[in-house]
């Protein structure tokens, strides 16, 4: 099945949407353009800029990928939340250049998590993982907020992925601590829409685990095939990376519930802010009954307003491996997003 019958089954995307993805998927992929030579066409670095992290001993990785031809407001960016364990590596990079060139309206900043216990990026000391265990995101987002600031940025949109939409919906809260605007925020996935142990959580992960590879292949992409092969240090290194300090305070998290008042102190905080919350109805991390409460929640609040939701039929948890299923779903929630801006006003 093409790109564009696949992202048209899902019956969830505008016809917009469907034509940016198919189009960047046709620049990147029917060229057979190396991960390298894609790349070099964005001026990306062979390394990410490494920033200050929360004390003296830590440094956050962040990407920053320009639209092709310099056109754009530079006091703007779309800021980029992944997945737990996922740091900048060409595999998160080429998800961000799908995405980029799906819409290169705005500049693109990735950030990155703690992955491997050798890598020495993206982690807390011991009060800021103390702090993240007991529910508090602010010391992983507060170092790439002051980075915004040293940019000069003061709007952004937020947008992340599983541990990355709770990062995002903090992020859109702390940002008026930095005098930055936050236009819209997409939450894809939360985890956090009820508590769990820490038992149950692992074992819904490892669900996740049987549909991996068809959502990669799915995405019909040799330049991410070849990305996936360069991030890929081995199976045991990786999952040791989960048992890094950072990641067990994250899990602790994780295993908590919260994504709605999150995003209820963002709506608070940021009245600019239209929020849309995204998920798939067999996500294999939290149930679809759970998602449809937690919406509910949101629409019924005296913001509800400012915030749409895109549930999305047959999306598991990793259908985002797919990347241009991924572009689709942040692009068609940045499309609500200013739908329900024009509807509000």
């Amino acid at each position: 099945m093409n790109i564009q019958k696949w992202l048209e089954s899902y019956q969830a995307f505008d016809e917009q949407v469907i034509e940016a993805v198919v189009r960047a998927a046709h620049d990147q992929d029917q060229s057979r353009i190396s991960f390298g030579a894609l790349a070099d066409t964005y001026g990306i670095a062979d390394e990410p800029d490494i920033i200050p992290g929360t004390d003296e001993h830590n440094a956050f990785q962040i990407l920053r990928i320009i639209p092709k031809g310099n056109d754009f407001i530079e006091t703007e960016a779309r800021v980029y939340w992944p997945g737990m364990a996922t740091p900048i590596d060409p595999n998160l990079i080429v998800r961000g250049l799908r995405l980029a060139a799906a819409d290169p309206t705005k500049q693109l900043i990735l950030t990155g998590n703690p992955s491997s216990l050798s890598s020495p990026f993206n982690k807390l000391g011991a009060t800021a993982r103390h702090e993240v265990a007991r529910g508090n995101l602010s010391p992983a987002v507060e170092p790439v907020l002051r980075y915004l600031g040293r940019l000069g940025i003061t709007e952004v949109e937020h947008v992340g992925y599983s541990l990355g939409a709770d990062k995002a919906a903090t992020a859109s809260a702390r940002a008026s601590d930095f005098d930055i605007c936050v236009r819209n925020g997409v939450f894809i996935e939360s985890i956090t829409a009820e508590r769990r142990s820490l038992l149950s959580l692992a074992l819904r992960f490892a669900k996740t685990t049987s549909t991996l590879e068809a959502n990669v292949k799915a995405s019909n992409s040799d330049v991410l095939l070849e990305a996936r092969q360069l991030s890929n240090h081995g199976f045991i290194r990786y999952a040791l990376g989960y048992f890094d300090p950072t990641n067990v305070a994250i899990a602790r998290y994780l295993t908590g519930q919260g994504i709605a008042q999150r995003v209820l102190d963002a709506l608070r905080l940021q009245p600019e802010l239209r929020a849309v919350i995204a998920w798939g109805t067999a996500s294999e991390l939290t149930p679809h009954y759970v998602m449809q409460r937690v919406a509910g929640e949101l629409e019924h609040s005296e913001f509800g307003q400012r915030v749409s939701t895109l549930g999305i039929e047959g999306m598991g948890h990793n259908s985002c491996e797919d990347i241009n299923f991924h572009a689709a779903i942040v692009l068609q929630g940045l499309r609500q997003a200013e739908q329900l801006r024009n509807k509000v006003s």
